[in-house]
């Protein structure tokens, strides 16, 4: 098996993009897509509000160039309609691995909404959701030998939620280095 970097691409109602990354333990690209189609997309998708869409999944071989990308268009399925809170306002997801160290952790953009904000905490009802989504996706990958992983290889057991709102910018602008010859 190889570790395939899987790139979830989505947008807002503005036009806003944003993405996360996983990384996948499958035999090929092609697997690791079929796992993603099978297993991940709409449980990531009903996680997403009505006015955002799942643009595509970009799956890319961390060994060589070889990729390959899923158009998928599909608009956001959450149940909550209310007004959606800035994208910079955005949920904490840890997921414990089998190694030592630090878990990982991905911020969920375009689920957050007014009612989902209890005092500057998600609502406990947004938190189950979004547990439940996680603990599907990673049980189900493995089951389907595509199993969730860290970037270093260690396997994904299981996922949590922090309870604060956490602010993360949509994109930081990088200072560049002019070179002169």
């Amino acid at each position: 098996m190889a570790i395939t970097r899987l790139q979830v691409f989505y947008s807002g109602p503005q036009l806003q993009k944003w993405s996360n990354v996983y990384h996948v333990d499958a035999p090929s690209l092609a697997d690791a897509a079929v796992a993603f189609t099978d297993n991940m997309q709409e449980p990531l998708r009903v996680l997403l509000h009505v006015s955002c869409s799942l643009v595509k999944a970009l799956f890319s071989s961390t060994t060589d160039d070889t990729f390959l990308e899923v158009p998928i268009n599909a608009g956001g399925a959450s149940g909550d309609t209310d007004q959606m809170m800035p994208l910079f306002n955005s949920i904490k997801t840890l997921f414990v691995t089998e190694g030592l160290g630090r878990a990982d952790y991905k911020f969920l953009k375009g689920i957050l909404t007014d009612d989902a904000n209890e005092g500057g905490f998600v609502a406990s009802s947004v938190k189950t959701a979004v547990l439940a989504a996680f603990t599907s996706i990673v049980s189900e990958m493995s089951i389907n030998s595509a199993p969730l992983i860290s970037e270093s290889g260690d396997l994904w057991t299981g996922a949590s939620v922090q309870d604060a709102i956490q602010m993360r910018q949509m994109h930081r602008r990088r200072k560049r280095t002019i070179v002169t010859p």
